[in-house]
């Protein structure tokens, strides 16, 4: 999974988070074929936010990526971030990560 390498801010907008799918042995999943998926933010306060994922080429990879907008990143503190994606005869979540959101002035 690849978190931004910069600071994020309370109501940063165009934050790419991409989620990468491995089995359990390590190997890359290819996630071309999905029939379905979501990218849930657990928010430092607990409240939940679930985001449609898009592929970030063309699935091979095991890719997934959303794009942050207006009002996505509304709390500052520690997140989570969990992808979960449906294949034909496969469903599975990916590895969950933290990251922190700062306070403006």
């Amino acid at each position: 999974m690849s978190l931004p390498e910069a600071k994020l801010f309370v109501g940063a907008v165009g934050v790419i988070f991409e989620v990468t799918f491995k089995d359990q042995d390590g190997a890359v999943i290819d996630i071309s074929s999905m029939t379905a998926n979501t990218l849930t933010f657990r928010k430092s306060s607990g409240a939940g936010m679930t985001k449609t994922g898009v592929l970030s080429t063309d699935g091979s990879d095991g890719k997934l990526r959303y794009v942050t907008i207006v009002d996505d990143l509304n709390e500052a503190g520690w997140w989570k971030l969990q992808g979960d994606i449906t294949l034909t005869g496969w469903d599975g979540p990916s590895n969950i990560v933290e990251f922190e959101v700062f306070k403006n002035l």
